[in-house]
Protein backbone atom coordinates (compact mmCIF):
# COMPACT_ATOMS: atom_id res chain seq x y z
CA UNK A 1 0.00 0.00 0.00
CA UNK A 2 0.91 3.91 -0.61
CA UNK A 3 0.99 6.18 1.85
CA UNK A 4 -0.34 9.27 1.07
CA UNK A 5 1.72 12.80 1.59
CA UNK A 6 0.09 15.09 4.49
CA UNK A 7 -1.28 17.87 3.11
CA UNK A 8 -2.53 16.02 -0.69
CA UNK A 9 -1.18 15.63 -3.78
CA UNK A 10 1.49 18.35 -5.76
CA UNK A 11 0.52 19.19 -9.06
CA UNK A 12 3.43 19.50 -11.88
CA UNK A 13 5.36 22.24 -12.59
CA UNK A 14 5.18 23.11 -16.08
CA UNK A 15 8.52 24.05 -17.63
CA UNK A 16 8.54 27.96 -17.45
CA UNK A 17 7.23 27.78 -13.54
CA UNK A 18 10.44 25.62 -13.26
CA UNK A 19 12.74 28.05 -14.54
CA UNK A 20 10.95 30.74 -12.73
CA UNK A 21 11.97 28.85 -9.40
CA UNK A 22 15.89 28.82 -9.82
CA UNK A 23 17.66 31.17 -8.01
CA UNK A 24 21.65 32.59 -8.77
CA UNK A 25 22.87 34.17 -11.31
CA UNK A 26 22.64 34.07 -15.01
CA UNK A 27 25.90 32.77 -16.09
CA UNK A 28 25.82 32.94 -19.91
CA UNK A 29 26.71 37.09 -19.82
CA UNK A 30 29.79 35.72 -17.93
CA UNK A 31 30.51 33.22 -19.88
CA UNK A 32 30.56 35.19 -22.69
CA UNK A 33 32.91 38.07 -21.23
CA UNK A 34 35.92 35.74 -20.32
CA UNK A 35 35.39 33.96 -23.58
CA UNK A 36 36.11 37.40 -25.29
CA UNK A 37 38.68 37.90 -23.30
CA UNK A 38 40.06 34.52 -23.81
CA UNK A 39 39.90 34.86 -27.29
CA UNK A 40 41.59 38.59 -27.13
CA UNK A 41 44.88 37.33 -25.09
CA UNK A 42 45.33 34.64 -27.74
CA UNK A 43 45.46 36.77 -30.41
CA UNK A 44 47.61 39.38 -28.77
CA UNK A 45 50.24 36.99 -27.99
CA UNK A 46 50.03 35.83 -31.27
CA UNK A 47 50.79 39.44 -32.67
CA UNK A 48 53.69 39.93 -29.73
CA UNK A 49 55.51 36.79 -30.28
CA UNK A 50 58.42 37.49 -32.74
CA UNK A 51 59.66 40.11 -31.08
CA UNK A 52 60.44 38.04 -27.68
CA UNK A 53 62.30 35.98 -30.17
CA UNK A 54 65.93 37.23 -31.05
CA UNK A 55 67.98 35.07 -32.74
CA UNK A 56 71.63 34.95 -30.23
CA UNK A 57 74.21 32.32 -30.40
CA UNK A 58 75.11 31.94 -26.70
CA UNK A 59 78.04 30.47 -26.51
CA UNK A 60 79.47 27.15 -24.66
CA UNK A 61 82.95 27.69 -23.11
CA UNK A 62 85.13 24.17 -23.31
CA UNK A 63 88.19 23.08 -24.46
CA UNK A 64 87.67 22.10 -27.83
CA UNK A 65 85.57 25.27 -29.17
CA UNK A 66 88.43 27.71 -29.66
CA UNK A 67 89.99 25.11 -32.30
CA UNK A 68 86.09 24.65 -34.33
CA UNK A 69 86.35 28.12 -34.86
CA UNK A 70 87.21 28.49 -38.28
CA UNK A 71 90.35 30.97 -39.18
CA UNK A 72 88.19 33.30 -41.56
CA UNK A 73 85.75 34.12 -38.80
CA UNK A 74 86.48 37.31 -37.28
CA UNK A 75 84.98 37.67 -33.99
CA UNK A 76 84.63 40.94 -32.53
CA UNK A 77 84.50 41.05 -28.34
CA UNK A 78 82.30 44.35 -26.95
CA UNK A 79 81.12 45.09 -23.91
CA UNK A 80 78.07 47.40 -23.29
CA UNK A 81 77.21 49.57 -20.41
CA UNK A 82 75.32 52.65 -19.27
CA UNK A 83 76.99 55.40 -18.36
CA UNK A 84 75.26 58.95 -17.76
CA UNK A 85 72.31 56.97 -19.10
CA UNK A 86 73.31 56.28 -22.27
CA UNK A 87 74.97 53.01 -23.52
CA UNK A 88 78.83 52.74 -23.71
CA UNK A 89 80.36 50.08 -25.91
CA UNK A 90 84.04 49.24 -25.12
CA UNK A 91 86.43 46.36 -26.60
CA UNK A 92 88.53 45.79 -30.06
CA UNK A 93 89.52 49.08 -30.83
CA UNK A 94 86.57 51.05 -29.80
CA UNK A 95 87.08 52.76 -26.17
CA UNK A 96 83.62 54.94 -24.45
CA UNK A 97 81.82 54.41 -27.85
CA UNK A 98 78.25 54.49 -28.75
CA UNK A 99 76.36 52.23 -30.53
CA UNK A 100 76.43 54.50 -33.53
CA UNK A 101 80.53 54.13 -33.59
CA UNK A 102 80.61 50.39 -33.24
CA UNK A 103 77.99 50.00 -36.11
CA UNK A 104 80.74 51.48 -38.94
CA UNK A 105 83.37 49.08 -37.17
CA UNK A 106 81.20 46.09 -37.81
CA UNK A 107 80.49 48.07 -41.07
CA UNK A 108 84.39 48.14 -42.17
CA UNK A 109 84.76 44.39 -40.80
CA UNK A 110 81.82 42.96 -42.63
CA UNK A 111 82.94 44.60 -46.18
CA UNK A 112 86.47 43.36 -45.17
CA UNK A 113 85.68 39.77 -44.83
CA UNK A 114 81.86 39.76 -45.83
CA UNK A 115 78.92 40.06 -43.13
CA UNK A 116 78.99 36.08 -43.01
CA UNK A 117 82.54 35.65 -41.42
CA UNK A 118 81.53 38.19 -38.80
CA UNK A 119 80.36 37.36 -35.09
CA UNK A 120 79.64 39.50 -32.13
CA UNK A 121 79.87 38.56 -28.63
CA UNK A 122 78.24 41.15 -26.15
CA UNK A 123 78.90 41.22 -22.48
CA UNK A 124 76.28 43.10 -21.01
CA UNK A 125 76.40 45.05 -17.47
CA UNK A 126 73.07 44.53 -15.78
CA UNK A 127 72.44 48.11 -15.64
CA UNK A 128 71.69 48.13 -19.38
CA UNK A 129 68.46 48.09 -20.90
CA UNK A 130 66.46 45.54 -23.04
CA UNK A 131 66.07 47.90 -25.63
CA UNK A 132 69.45 48.14 -26.23
CA UNK A 133 70.57 44.66 -26.56
CA UNK A 134 67.39 45.06 -29.43
CA UNK A 135 68.92 48.02 -31.31
CA UNK A 136 72.16 46.28 -31.09
CA UNK A 137 70.53 43.02 -32.62
CA UNK A 138 68.53 45.06 -35.27
CA UNK A 139 72.11 46.95 -35.85
CA UNK A 140 73.79 43.31 -37.32
CA UNK A 141 70.75 42.58 -38.59
CA UNK A 142 70.82 45.83 -40.83
CA UNK A 143 74.70 45.09 -41.91
CA UNK A 144 73.54 41.37 -42.40
CA UNK A 145 75.49 39.59 -39.25
CA UNK A 146 73.97 36.87 -38.47
CA UNK A 147 76.19 35.45 -35.91
CA UNK A 148 75.52 37.23 -32.00
CA UNK A 149 76.35 36.09 -28.77
CA UNK A 150 75.77 37.36 -25.88
CA UNK A 151 78.20 36.42 -23.45
CA UNK A 152 77.69 36.07 -19.56
CA UNK A 153 79.07 39.44 -17.72
CA UNK A 154 81.84 39.02 -15.35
Amino acid sequence: MRRRRRGGFRRRLSAVEQRDLHYGPNMTPMVDVVMVILVFFMASTAVLGPEWMLKSALPVKTASAAQTVSDELVQIEVTLKMVEGRPVVDGEGIASADLVQLAAKLKDEAARSGPANVALLATCSGDVPYEVIVKLHELCHDLGISKIGLLEAK
